[in-house]
């Protein structure tokens, strides 16, 4: 506690289940994009996915999904 004090972390406990809605709305988009990264990686001859790659398969995944579109069409029920 006292390195997010000295750092400016906000610490926020938040129940399980709040985030849960999310589980199946935008971040199904997210998921799919990304596995198309990883597929796109492995179809380039790389066998194995590390640390190192995450930033480069994540950043146009996020850029594909994560948009007003989707996730707007997600909060509703």
């Amino acid at each position: 506690l006292e390195f997010c004090f000295e750092n400016n972390i906000i610490l926020c406990r938040l129940p399980s289940h709040t985030s849960q809605p999310y589980d199946i709305g935008p971040f199904v988009p997210l998921k799919t994009a990304h596995r198309d990264q990883v597929e796109r990686l492995n179809r380039g001859g790389v066998d194995t996915v590390g640390k190192g790659h995450f930033t480069s398969l994540y950043s146009p995944a996020r850029e594909r999904a994560l948009n007003k579109r989707n996730i707007l069409a997600r909060e509703s029920p």
